[in-house]
């Protein structure tokens, strides 16, 4: 890289960390976090308990703070391996949280920069695509949820790094190219995994690559991954997630009307607790939830147009025919439910049904937009025909977003027709939001657009030209989506609930149970402020891991079938069938709070301000224990009697056995005593006859038990759980973890990457050698595939 190349690069990267600082400027300025939803949910329990395992000297295999206990590893969304873990160790959790979120945009911003750069765009037109990716809705939106913000920040870069190779393949590139393809799987989505995988092939086919480095390409992000997708793979037939149904697998798929979001500016978004936005989520969107799943689709009129022009301008290239149909397809499947090709997927591919939420698939529409409106910019830079036609293109379209911003102010027939569908009290509200909200995206989408208009029709200056329209494009995108993200004042996470000191010891596990509750008003708390302190107070799931309890819940997606088959029936398990699994304590909203108190239950604290109880069942079985074994075939016979009731719980067990066990009479035995840790439990046991113990954890495979340092046979007990089979007198019985896998991919991982280093260091020498000798620098190439010398700036490369 030369000197002048190298402050062109350190000038991108300080101009997608100034304009990170000014996006988000509330987080830097207020000492805000990103605790929304998932973030205080999943990813702030998540890496609380990675690090403290890490820094305490061990490896965090197992998770026991949810659905009786899940692998960690085989989670996915962990990202056990992920580099930026780092910041865990270094910085407090919050605070790490923070800037982990923070690097994304700039990541994201030069991914797309340096993919376009390499498919022949200028400078300004591969800001211009930078710009529109890291600040669109959908990746605004992915601030409440860490793992597919990282992964979609990543994808770029993955493809950046497989035309690399393909340009040039060798061992070193490949290994580059794998490792960021993994990158995207170890920041915990498994599904944008599957999608940049299919993305390097049609950058192949775009690229005409042959076929074999098409394959060394899948290849080596595969084998770069390993260490995560054995594990992984391990996992997905025992998880519920790996059996859910079609409803659930379209949860959250796009409303058509939702793509005037895309043109125009947020419209739907709510605050969660609002009853309004619970009105519009069910009624005008059919979300199949109360919330959105993403409170912002926005990329501008600019985007979109410039999008086309790009569509249009090179129709006739393989890359801009490709770049348009996977555009398309990826919109198909984010409409989900709506566009039949989520449903096809469902049927036809059976990893596609451990993935749910089809609108995550619009960020990745906002990537192919993105990079269109790249391509789009960079021809109306260098072709003066498409210029004036694409002024008026914007022109035309900016006048008439200015006309339904008129209209909507005065007449208001959009805003009513959008809430024709709640048809209640709160319609002519709902019907006055949507005219706000729509008159206001449209006057600014619309004046942005006329700017840009003006500047390709009458600019004179060419580098005014070349930098006004990414400017209006960040200037819509500050406008529109930076109300949009979501961010809590930290104290919020740190207020410990007044349940735990009626929990009496660790070893019991709570249950939350959600229902109709008090929404409080506090003085200085927003009501996400409330909403999240709410989560914290009343245990919901996995919050109460930061208190170190584990919960009864199953909300991770590692959960397992097992426990997910008996706690379906919300109203059985809450009743009765949680005891049987040591859940001793529930947290249960006042509107469900009679139904478990009459069922023999008793309250032992209040929470009056969010209307929650704390109720124990002091019926519940304990952690451990020993029963007479009640034989059945298999995990269907378990099931069935567990649900039915047919069996003594405490005093018996039904246990999946090969073969019955002797006859044993009553109180066979009882447990001294009981050690754990997440991947080892010790019991001392005093057996009077032969039993089962058992332990109430998960049954999940990389379990192994030994009787006395005798490894012995590990059973299904009550369907869910685990046992072993123990003889008469005192014995010593261990339960040890291991992540099935693990030490495989970790061998093929690392075999993998260090041969790439090894051979980039082998190379070294040779590449310093060409570098001084005279040659054509043929690092950048066009949307036909063909090489070119690099152009001055402003010139196509295209």
């Amino acid at each position: 890289m030369t000197a002048d190349q190298q402050r062109k690069a350190l000038g991108i990267a300080g101009a997608s960390l100034v304009a990170t600082a000014l996006f988000f400027h509330r987080v830097l300025l207020n000492g805000e976090v990103f605790l929304a939803r998932d973030m205080l949910l999943v990813y702030l329990p998540l890496r609380f308990y990675w690090a403290q395992r890490i820094l305490s000297g061990s490896f965090p295999d197992w998770y026991p703070y949810d659905g009786l206990g899940q692998p960690f590893t085989g989670m996915v969304i962990s990202a056990v391996f992920h580099p930026l873990n780092a910041l865990y160790l270094l910085l407090p959790p919050k605070a790490a949280l923070n800037v982990n979120v923070l690097l994304c945009f700039p990541a994201a911003f030069c991914g797309v920069y340096r993919l376009g750069r390499r498919f022949g765009v200028g400078l300004p037109a591969a800001v211009l695509g930078g710009t529109a990716f890291a600040f669109s809705g959908p990746l605004v939106s992915y601030t409440n949820n860490l793992g597919y913000l990282m992964a979609a920040a990543t994808v770029p870069w993955a493809l950046w790094g497989a035309d690399r190779f393909f340009e040039r393949p060798s061992w070193g590139r490949a290994s580059l190219a794998g490792a960021l393809g993994a990158l995207v799987l170890l920041a915990g989505d498994l599904q944008a995994f599957a999608l940049t995988l299919g993305l390097f092939g049609v950058l192949g086919f775009c690229r005409r690559a042959r076929w074999t480095a098409v394959a060394a390409a899948l290849a080596s992000a595969m084998a770069a991954s390993t260490v995560q997708l054995l594990p992984a793979w391990q996992a997905f037939g025992q998880a519920h997630r790996g059996q859910q149904g079609l409803a659930q697998a379209t949860l959250w798929s796009t409303h058509p009307l939702r793509l005037v979001e895309v043109l125009l500016g947020p419209l739907f978004a709510r605050d969660p607790d609002d009853a309004l936005g619970r009105l519009i989520a069910r009624r005008v969107l059919d979300s199949g939830q109360a919330t959105l799943w993403m409170d912002s689709l926005y990329l501008g009129l600019p985007v979109v147009v410039l999008a086309l022009v790009g569509g249009w301008a090179y129709r006739r290239s393989r890359a801009g025919r490709t770049l348009a149909l996977c555009t398309g397809l990826l919109l198909l499947l984010a409409l989900g439910k709506r566009a039949g090709l989520t449903t096809l997927a469902f049927h036809v591919l059976p990893f596609w049904r451990a993935f749910r939420y089809p609108e995550k698939w619009m960020v990745f529409v906002s990537l192919g937009l993105a990079l269109g409106a790249a391509a789009g910019f960079q021809a109306v830079l260098t072709r003066p025909e498409i210029r004036r036609w694409a002024g008026r293109l914007l022109g035309l379209v900016s006048i008439l977003a200015l006309a339904v911003a008129a209209e909507e102010v005065g007449l208001k027939l959009g805003g009513r027709w959008m809430a024709t569908p709640i048809g209640s009290a709160l319609g002519a509200e709902a019907a006055a939001q949507f005219s706000r909200d729509l008159a206001s995206g449209a006057a600014v989408s619309g004046a942005l657009a006329a700017l840009a208009a003006a500047s390709l029709l009458w600019g004179v200056r060419p580098r005014l030209v070349a930098w006004s329209t990414p400017a209006c494009c960040f200037l819509g995108l500050l406008g529109l989506n930076e109300p949009r993200y979501q961010v809590l004042r930290p104290d919020v996470a740190d207020r410990p609930s007044p349940f735990l000191a009626a929990i009496q010891g660790t070893s019991w596990r709570v249950l939350q149970l959600s229902g109709p509750h008090r929404e409080p008003s506090g003085a200085g708390l927003s009501p996400l402020d409330l909403h999240a302190l709410g989560a914290v107070l009343t245990l919901e799931p996995v919050t109460s891991a930061l208190f170190g309890l584990e919960g009864a819940n199953t909300y991770l997606p590692a959960s397992s079938a097992r426990v997910v088959e008996l706690s379906d029936d919300e109203r059985a398990w809450v009743l009765g069938r949680a005891g049987l699994f040591g859940a001793r304590y529930l947290s249960v909203a006042e509107g469900n709070a009679a139904a478990v108190v009459a069922s023999g239950k008793r309250v032992v604290e209040t929470l009056p301000s969010f209307g929650y109880d704390l109720i124990e069942n002091p019926l519940a079985l304990p952690r451990a224990y020993v029963a007479r074994p009640v034989c059945v075939a298999g995990p269907a016979e378990s099931l069935a009697a567990v649900q039915a009731g047919s069996f003594v719980p405490g005093v018996e067990a039904v246990v999946e056995c090969g073969r019955p066990f002797p006859a044993t009479p009553e109180s066979p035995g009882d447990v001294l005593s009981l050690e754990s840790t997440p991947e080892r439990t010790t019991l001392r046991v005093q057996m009077r006859a032969g039993a089962v113990v058992v332990l109430n954890d998960a049954f999940y495979s990389g379990w192994r038990a030994t009787l006395d340092g005798e490894e012995t046979p590990l059973l299904a007990a009550n369907h869910a759980v685990r046992a072993v089979f123990v003889p008469p007198g005192l014995h010593e019985v261990v339960f040890r973890y291991r992540t099935p896998g693990l030490w495989l991919g970790l061998g093929v991982t690392l075999a993998f990457l260090l041969g790439g280093i090894g051979a980039g260091l082998l190379r070294r020498p040779q590449r310093r050698a060409k570098s001084q000798s005279p040659g054509v620098d043929a690092s950048a190439s066009n949307l036909s595939g063909h090489r070119t010398d690099p152009p001055p700036t402003g010139a196509s490369r295209l």
